[in-house]
This record gives structure tokens, C-alpha cells and sequence, in this order.
């Protein structure tokens, strides 16, 4: 039995995964430059809301990410979760969530991303008023429709495609 072949497995993968601290909270996100050029970062995920369908991070609305994904925001994320052997790549649209979002539940979603930052994450910012949120931190939010779940074990292999329907999800086995 494969531990990626339903949308429930892929879930409880996530929320075993991201609220950990890295390495096993670690992703890579894939973004493309102005010049067309492939760019790969380290990051740790802050969240995901599996009914909504989306995974989130945060940084410095400077960062050069943060410019990629203005310009491309459809860009893909991929996690490792090395103690189980699952790779579980998430095709998404981004969107960056910062001090100039209208959407109050996009903003609050800033807001508590920010209170969960660990301390050091924190420092990297000017310290802002209680409640607030210092203007440069921002979330970036992918919105995901496909899911790229593979197992890679020594002893095992399985490979799964999920797609978003209208419905709900679709679940494909692509190999085993």
C-alpha cells in the first residue's frame, strides 16, 4: 500500500511536514528570472489550508523571489519529506500578500504568519507595534491544482498525479 495515493494521505503528509522545522519543514520553490532563467531556493513552508488547496511562506517583499513571481506567478514547489521517502511536487499560482492587500482574510493571514515566526526569523525585521506587522514581511500564497506525489524507497516505488476537479480531487497512479 502506497502512503501518496489518495488526497487524504497527500493531506496528512502536508500536516505532518509543515509545521515541523526544517530539514523535514523544508520546500524548494522554482521561480524564472527576467532573463528566463530557472532560480531554486530553500524555504520553509508556514501553512497550508487543504480545502482551500493552498501552501504559504513568507519573506522580504524585496526578495528576488518575490520579484519572479510578480512577474510569473505560476511557479512550482517541491518538498522532500525525507523520514517517509514521499517527494510531493505542487504546481501553483502565487500570490504575494503585503502591506498593500485589500482582503482583510489575506491580511490576517499576514498577521498570524507573522506571530509564528520564530524569533530569529523576527530579527531580520524591524521590530514592529504590538499586533502589527512589520510593512517589508510579506506571505506568498500558492494556490495548487495539481499534485506530483512520488515514493522513493530503496524497496519501493509509486508514483501519483492529483488534479483539482470541480468536485474534488482526481487521483491518478502514473507508476508503481
Amino acid at each position: 500500500m502506497s502512503p501518496i495515493g489518495t488526497m487524504a494521505e497527500i493531506q496528512q503528509l502536508l500536516a505532518g511536514a509543515i509545521p515541523s522545522r526544517p530539514p523535514h519543514g523544508f520546500a524548494y520553490l522554482a521561480t524564472v528570472d527576467a532573463a528566463g532563467a530557472g532560480r531554486v531556493r530553500t524555504m520553509t513552508l508556514r501553512g497550508f489550508d487543504a480545502a482551500a488547496g493552498t501552501v504559504w511562506t513568507s519573506c522580504h517583499s524585496a526578495s528576488q523571489k518575490t520579484a519572479h513571481l510578480r512577474r510569473q506567478p505560476q511557479a512550482e514547489v517541491c518538498l522532500w519529506l525525507g523520514e517517509t521517502g514521499v517527494q510531493l511536487r505542487l504546481e501553483c499560482t502565487w500570490r504575494i500578500v503585503d502591506a498593500r492587500a485589500a482582503d482583510p482574510a489575506l491580511q490576517a493571514l499576514r498577521l498570524t504568519t507573522w506571530e509564528g515566526q520564530p524569533p530569529a526569523a523576527k530579527a531580520l525585521y524591524d521590530t514592529p507595534a504590538p499586533g502589527t506587522v512589520p510593512e517589508p514581511f510579506c506571505v506568498l500564497r500558492g494556490t495548487f491544482q495539481i499534485i506530483d506525489a512520488l515514493l522513493i524507497r530503496p524497496t519501493a516505488y509509486a508514483h501519483f498525479r492529483h488534479v483539482r476537479t470541480g468536485s474534488g480531487w482526481y487521483s491518478e497512479k502514473l507508476a508503481r
